[in-house]
């Protein structure tokens, strides 16, 4: 069971980090009109740099080089915070110029994202000193990004639009949690 949670556990954020390609590249990466603002840069680096920290930290561990490990994660004291602020000023950036319902939408899902982003994180790090379940929290980090990823992928190449979109990002998610669950 271990190894294959050891398997998820670099295998999962690798997987997001590439379907985040498909994901961005007409929005964000390669778009008609290039995004301007910094919030949205930032927020997107910090992402970027969170999945990349997740994929590292996984291969430190299968190499056996825990003082790397427990250095580079040290990172995420600055990094969470500046994924909480990014995600909170990207919020108040697409609603300065007015709140309304879809609006309101997604800053909803932004908010519920960064919840189960922060208590998953703030679970490892008070578990930290128990390998295992330290694990397992870090792991879940990966569940928040989930739905953005997904999210995208279902509205620009399939046309699904809310709320069948989120039932089967969040759904997904759902099934990821039962199978990890039954194994």
């Amino acid at each position: 069971m271990t190894s294959l949670l050891r398997r998820l556990r670099q295998t999962v954020p690798l997987a997001l980090l590439l379907l985040a390609i498909p994901a961005f590249w007409p929005s964000y990466i390669a778009p008609k009109r290039y995004e301007t603002d910094w919030h949205v840069h930032l927020h997107g680096i910090a992402m970027l740099l969170w999945m990349l920290m997740l994929i590292a930290q996984a291969s430190l561990v299968r190499a056996k080089a825990f003082s790397i490990h427990r250095a580079l994660g040290k990172t995420s004291f600055v990094l969470v915070p500046v994924i909480v602020a990014s995600t909170l000023l990207l919020a108040h950036y697409r609603m300065r110029s007015g709140i309304n319902r879809e609006l309101l939408y997604f800053f909803y899902v932004q908010l519920s994202l960064l919840a189960v982003f922060l208590v998953a994180y703030a679970g490892a790090i008070l578990n930290r000193s128990t390998p295992a379940v330290h694990m397992r929290f870090m792991a879940c980090t990966a569940l928040a990004l989930v739905d953005p990823i997904l999210a995208r992928l279902l509205y620009i190449h399939l046309g699904i639009e809310p709320p069948l979109m989120q039932l089967i990002t969040y759904g997904v998610v759902d099934l990821i949690l039962v199978a990890l669950i039954l194994h």
